[in-house]
């Protein structure tokens, strides 16, 4: 990403992107502020969509998801290389739970994020 924002902007964006962190209770961590600053800053539009999608939807914002925000919208090509080799659930597999699929469970897909029904 190329920021290129004023220091009034990005001191609007802290101010928009703290409280939303508080109120979804997302740690406040390099890369979970990373996510959500671009998220408010509508600067990557489809991380804006994605999240958007997965909000209206009632998705809890667990660490986990907020990784896999970062890795798919804002990780560099480096960093996504060596997380590609990492062991990662895969979204539309069983949930451990015998016989039950995502979908089953009231789970659907949009953006490949798993959102409540």
């Amino acid at each position: 990403m190329d920021y290129k924002d004023s220091i009034e902007a990005t001191a609007r964006y802290v101010r928009l992107a703290l409280p939303l962190m508080s109120q979804l209770e997302i740690p406040i961590t390099p890369v979970n502020y990373a996510v959500w600053y671009n998220y408010v800053s509508g600067i990557n539009k489809e991380l804006k969509e994605t999240i958007d999608s997965l909000r209206e939807g009632g998705e809890t914002f667990s660490e986990e998801l907020n990784e896999k925000l970062y890795r798919r919208f804002l990780a560099d090509k480096e960093e996504t290389a060596g997380a590609a080799g990492k062991p990662e659930s895969s979204p539309g597999k069983h949930s451990g739970r015998s016989g039950e699929s995502e979908r089953a469970r009231g789970r659907i897909r949009v953006h490949g994020f798993r959102v409540r029904r």
